[in-house]
């Protein structure tokens, strides 16, 4: 079964963001980009200190890695999970993480 299927049948209806939360998270994962984190880093942040509304559903999918599941499987989920208003975010970190592309130049 797809991962993101599963995730979806599984967490319920996609959520709708408010711009709020959407800053936030952008935000935040900025800051690890800044810093010369990984997309995985990134994830990891925003699962520990981004908004609730986020950070559950974000921790819960990034629990699947200790299951096997790599950053590129949680990414490819997030906007299934969260709402198509992460997709760009999602978008630009699965390239960095698949492509090496420059995150600070995805993000820019």
């Amino acid at each position: 079964m797809n991962p993101a299927l599963f995730l979806e049948q599984w967490f319920g209806r996609r959520r709708s963001l408010s711009p709020d939360v959407i800053v936030s998270v952008i935000d935040l994962v900025v800051v690890v980009v800044g810093a010369g984190g990984t997309p995985r880093r990134a994830l990891d942040l925003v699962a520990a200190r981004g908004p609730i509304e986020v950070a559950v559903p974000l921790s819960e999918l990034m629990a699947n890695t200790r299951a096997g599941w790599s950053t590129r499987d949680v990414l490819i989920a997030l906007p299934e999970i969260l709402g198509d208003d992460l997709r760009p975010l999602a978008a630009a970190l699965l390239s960095a993480e698949r492509d090496g592309a420059p995150i600070g130049v995805l993000l820019g």
